[in-house]
């Protein structure tokens, strides 16, 4: 089993003999779980809690018959808990209590051996991706670079709309929510096609990507960059081929991390329809932008060829995570309507200490799924 707080020292302690940054990890509040960096104060905002979002996460690619109800669920506790809504946030938390009653049933011990291995990876590449913020903003020159990489990757990207149409209205056809009454999914299936044919060239507009002043291409740069020192982390362990591959897959998988929680966030906050145009053109351009990086690793430089495995243990869960996450809106589109619709709230310490006492003693038990 790797360390995450050994290995994460020593990625840190090689940027700062590359770069002379002292990066250092602060404490975020209470209702953030993800990673921020914060490029004045040269400083990683951080919540230990994240270590537990990542094992839920882990599991639902790893089962994806197991479903993703906790992910669904810990992630509307922390949206409740940070605007205040308490009682939203108890409810949350009573209905994650049971979920994850209901997974440690079906956990095995070869389930938590690889669970452990993973987490720690995809920890140490999110903390790096925003370490890497900083050492962009640091170098001039490697920002430079890393980003003409990014662009050429985006540009080798670019597809015809009418070869794509065809081939998305199979493919979306898929991805028709299970929960939806027989009658529904005709209707909601037309409305994709229709969306899809309505909206090609915008969907495909490589060139709004690559002229928008959003941060957007640095997120690309910085995948890449905290790939390369997860890789020579990694790589210091001594790991097996197999290993390494499985990292590399682990690692590509993490965007999925960020992915998810930027577009349940659009829907919460009443933006999805705007960003509905964007976020599936920028989430697909950059996995495959990394899935490139990783791919040429393996044709061109590693010391065996493991590209098509790469490729083919990918796609599997990338197939299942995306199913899964799509259908997690359709189930909680009464807790969004919820959120978005609550009255001014009361700020109250008191109950936010008494709910995250409640929340430690959940959490330990997902942590516990580390250590079978």
């Amino acid at each position: 089993m790797i360390d995450f707080t050994a290995l994460y020292t020593r990625a840190l302690a090689r940027i700062r003999e590359d770069y002379g940054l002292d990066i250092r990890l602060t404490q975020s509040r209470p209702g953030k779980v993800f990673p921020q960096v914060d490029l004045l104060g040269c400083c990683i905002r951080f919540n230990p809690k994240f270590r537990s979002f990542v094992t839920l996460y882990t599991l639902m690619l790893h089962h994806p018959e197991r479903g993703c109800e906790a992910i669904s669920l810990y992630t509307l506790y922390h949206l409740f808990l940070d605007v205040d809504a308490y009682e939203e946030a108890a409810r949350m938390l009573d209905l994650l209590e049971q979920e994850v009653i209901r997974m440690e049933r079906s956990l095995t011990a070869e389930d938590a051996r690889l669970l452990a291995y993973t987490v720690d990876t995809r920890q140490l590449f999110v903390l790096l991706h925003e370490a890497s913020h900083l050492i962009l903003k640091h170098s001039a020159q490697d920002k430079a670079l890393y980003d003409e990489n990014a662009r050429r990757r985006v540009e080798n990207m670019r597809v015809e709309a009418a070869d794509w149409v065809e081939r998305m209205e199979g493919y979306m056809q898929s991805y028709v929510p299970d929960g939806l009454p027989e009658g529904m999914k005709g209707e909601y299936a037309a409305a994709q096609r229709t969306f899809v044919r309505e909206n090609a060239a915008r969907l495909l507009d490589m060139d709004r990507l690559l002229t928008a002043d959003d941060g957007w291409l640095d997120e690309l740069s910085c995948d890449q960059l905290a790939w390369s020192y997860s890789l020579v982390t990694l790589a210091g362990q001594s790991l097996m081929d197999l290993d390494l591959l499985q990292a590399n897959t682990d690692i590509l998988l993490s965007l999925y991390i960020m992915d998810y929680d930027q577009a349940l966030t659009a829907s919460f906050d009443g933006s999805a329809s705007d960003k509905l145009l964007t976020l599936p053109l920028k989430a697909g351009v950059r996995h495959g932008s990394l899935r490139e990086s990783i791919y040429l690793y393996y044709k061109k430089m590693a010391p065996v060829d493991l590209s098509s495995e790469f490729m083919s243990l990918h796609l599997s869960q990338d197939e299942a995570g995306k199913h899964l996450l799509m259908n997690t809106l359709l189930d909680h589109a009464q807790d969004i309507y919820v959120w978005q619709h609550l009255p001014e709230q009361t700020f109250s310490p008191k109950t936010i200490k008494e709910l995250e006492v409640r929340f430690a003693r959940i959490e330990s038990r997902i942590l516990s799924f580390l250590a079978r």
